[in-house]
């Protein structure tokens, strides 16, 4: 059952089609035209961020996005590193290791 559901597309074709047109109409807002969030309605970052990905909110929050780290790796933490289970006790999730 598992591996009927994996070889599944992830995408409909006609999800596809309706992303390309969606992309095709709003290629005004693709990263490398976007101005800056100040320059664009709250709307249209949104929008472009669901169709493009991160590289359009970098061009459009560039300081949001550096100074809130969202679109960086943590650099020593991962799933079942020493390092995160102690923050995680310190912080009181001790009980729920």
């Amino acid at each position: 059952m598992a591996v009927g559901l994996w070889l599944i597309p992830r995408r409909t074709v006609f999800g596809m089609i309706t992303l390309r047109q969606l992309r095709r109409n709003f290629v005004r807002l693709q990263s490398n035209r976007a101005e800056v969030m100040t320059e664009r309605p709250v709307e249209d970052v949104v929008m472009a961020v669901a169709l493009f990905g991160p590289p359009a909110l970098r061009a459009m929050l560039p300081r949001f996005t550096k100074e809130s780290g969202l679109l960086t790796k943590p650099q020593s933490e991962s799933f079942g590193d020493a390092t995160l289970k102690s923050r995680s006790a310190s912080a009181g999730g001790a009980k729920y290791l």
